[in-house]
């Protein structure tokens, strides 16, 4: 078998959330689950010609996409146990509580249930999320939607995460690479702002396990999510019994010494556009002590245990350090996020930046004219007093309707049909009409394609400070 480790930049924050629902609140995962990676693999791959390669990639668990943990400083991250408690009022780097390891409790408890925490170098990460509050979008009034408000936590934009994808039969990792480097969409909302990620490959891992055997009482550290069928219902059981765990009878659970977590597993497939059967499951995190009665060997929980291991479930580790009563103190580090900025183009990125420089243009001749008739303003308002709010009126509707500066200067200034020169009009544009005109010549020197927007703008602005 081989193992193939990749990382996963976020270049947007990501919602991925436990619940397949749309409205109201929901909170993301602090995981992302192998099956997204399958997926992408999925969306290229799966063909229906070719049945064997594709239970192989994607159902039969020859090739299995883990989830994705957060990394730090090159450290391969895992969720922190719910076996691991801490004094209330105080914190997890004060003093760390085992549960299993608990004689009589003193003081009172508290579990730790979020967060990251490196078994090498023995510090801890708790994971920030980002709250947006959005609202669906009405097409018709094109505002939007009345009662359809969503909250939403993401993670953070410039986090790194690793998962592992192990193929059985060693012949598919090159093709699973070529689909899988590069950038993606996932989660939610992947058509605005949220769900890009840029998956690298970093390397193959070499990895050997020595055949132990295992007896007495053990403890076991789920890394992913676990799921068992019942064998007689065939539905999914939140109690699984001590040969779903360690593949034999001959053991007893101590289910006062567990800490267990379950919830329901909802997924949306976006091939079907339609939900999968809901599970029940053992969340990442959950530890099970279990007294054996016979020993086994440790390489039984190689492959993983329980069902859905090719798309991330199953995997445990047993008897791990920092679940023992020798764990060593925990220091906090403050998680910082990288800047890595999407440099690749896309088939249509070239359209975008061309609409992307024409908004820019735009923006700033509106900026340039703005100044012009700021500057006018300033300079000659007390020069236009006695020209009414309907004058401006009708100079706006003259600059809006004319295609040309010849005709506005025909309709505006020309001495038989121009409008200033015509009845009452006449008497209140003739202190002023040449310092207008004065400047619209001066403008039309410099550039031409401001003088009707300019007239728009000033005849606006002077009849709302009148």
């Amino acid at each position: 078998m081989k193992i193939y480790k990749y990382s996963a930049t976020l270049l947007s924050d990501i919602i991925i959330t436990s619940n397949a629902s749309t409205e109201g609140y929901s909170e993301s995962l602090d995981y992302i689950p192998g099956s997204k990676f399958l997926g992408i693999v999925a969306g290229k791959l799966y063909d229906e010609q070719n049945i064997n390669k594709t239970l192989d990639l994607f159902h039969n668990g020859v090739v299995k996409y883990s989830d994705a943990n957060l990394s730090y400083n090159g450290d391969d991250l895992k969720k922190i146990p719910f076996s691991w408690y801490h004094e209330k009022g105080k914190k997890i780097e004060d003093q760390l509580f085992i549960h299993h390891h608990i004689q009589s409790a003193d003081t009172q408890l508290k579990q730790v249930r979020n967060g990251y925490f490196s078994p090498t170098n023995n510090y801890f990460i708790s994971l920030e999320q980002k709250f947006s509050l959005k609202s669906a979008h009405d097409f018709e009034t094109r505002k939007s939607s009345e009662g359809q408000m969503f909250g939403y936590f993401s993670l953070k934009k410039g986090s790194i995460w690793t998962f592992y994808i192990s193929d059985e039969k060693d012949i598919y990792g090159d093709e699973i690479k070529k689909v899988l480097v590069g950038k993606h969409r996932i989660g939610r909302s992947r058509s605005s702002e949220f769900g890009m990620i840029d998956v690298e490959f970093i390397s193959e891992v070499h990895s050997s396990i020595d055949n132990i055997l295992l007896s007495d009482e053990i403890v076991i550290y789920a890394e992913s999510n676990l799921c068992f069928y019942n064998e007689s219902t065939g539905l999914t059981t939140s109690q699984p019994s001590p040969e779903y765990l360690v593949g034999t009878s001959n053991a007893t659970i101590i289910w006062e010494k567990c800490q267990v977590r379950t919830r329901n597993y909802k997924t949306w497939n976006r091939y079907r556009n339609n939900k999968d059967y809901e599970r029940i499951i053992i969340e990442r995190g959950s530890v099970f002590v279990i007294k054996l009665d016979a020993s086994i060997s440790n390489t039984f929980f190689l492959d993983g245990i329980g069902s859905h291991k090719n798309e991330g479930f199953g995997k445990v580790m047993v008897n791990p350090i920092f679940l023992s009563i020798n764990q060593p103190g925990l220091s906090k580090r403050e998680f910082t996020y990288v800047k890595k900025y999407n440099t690749g183009f896309g088939a249509n990125d070239s359209e975008i930046i061309k609409c992307l420089i024409k908004r820019k243009e735009r923006r700033d001749v509106n900026y340039s004219i703005d100044k012009i008739v700021n500057e006018f303003i300033d300079t000659n308002k007390n020069k236009f007093r006695r020209i009414s709010n309907s004058q401006w009126g009708i100079l706006r509707n003259i600059g809006k309707n004319c295609t040309d500066i010849k005709n506005f200067n025909l309709l505006v200034f020309d001495d038989n049909v121009g409008f200033i020169n015509k009845g009452v009009s006449a008497n209140a544009w003739v202190s002023c009409k040449s310092i207008l005109k004065t400047e619209l010549d001066i403008i039309e020197q410099t550039n031409p394609s401001f003088v009707l927007p300019f007239v728009i703008k000033l005849s606006t602005q002077m009849a709302k400070s009148n």
